[in-house]
């Protein structure tokens, strides 16, 4: 077989993360911070929900969330859905069905999320999650630490307004918030399995 001359460009997988920075504006990320402030925060468990049973585990993840309702909050939505449907349409193609309610974290000092993916088991309600966004809603300068990181080493940038969406298989954490508050907001699209 014939081999041909290739350049760096050819070689990038389509499944890496597609960032935007400064996507949302100071008073969209200040709008979600307030609504979540009014809504509450909650511990955040690591698999499963109310109605199945929560699993909270501090050596693994500790941080608060708020779930904003798509009722009173449909621009939030429909932003989530149109910049997951623009990177998937560009990037991805998996066939998507819908998103899971979208959350605002709250990271305080000593909060974190070991690495980990959104994807998933069956026996949970993250069953279907194909997609993952992750939106920095904190100016970078209001806390330390809490760096959000993919593949164990691409450090995510922390501008405010900064939009990141990537396959929901991917790992990533966040490291421990060591001075500040950072608040993102977080999205899943869902899909039929993957074959």
């Amino acid at each position: 077989m014939a081999t041909r001359q290739t350049n760096d460009t050819q070689w990038r997988p389509l499944y890496f993360p597609a960032v935007a920075e400064r996507l949302m504006t100071k008073e969209d990320c200040e709008r979600i911070v307030a609504a979540a402030d009014v809504i509450g925060f909650e511990p955040t468990s690591v698999l499963g929900g109310k109605d199945e049973g929560e699993r909270y585990d501090a050596e693994v993840r500790i941080c608060d969330a708020a779930v904003l309702s798509p009722e009173t909050n449909r621009d939030v939505y429909d932003f989530v859905a149109q910049a997951i449907k623009q990177v998937n349409n560009r990037q991805y193609r998996f066939g998507l069905v819908g998103l899971e309610p979208v959350q605002v974290l709250r990271y305080s000092v000593g909060s974190f999320f070991r690495e980990h993916s959104d994807l998933g088991y069956q026996s949970d309600r993250s069953a279907g999650r194909k997609i993952s966004l992750i939106a920095q809603l904190s100016p970078a300068d209001a806390y330390e630490g809490g760096r959000l990181v993919l593949f164990g080493e691409e450090v995510m940038p922390t501008s405010q307004g900064t939009v990141c969406v990537f396959p929901a298989w991917l790992p990533h954490r966040v490291d421990e918030l060591t001075t500040g508050t950072r608040y993102a907001l977080v999205a899943w699209a869902k899909g039929p399995p993957f074959r």
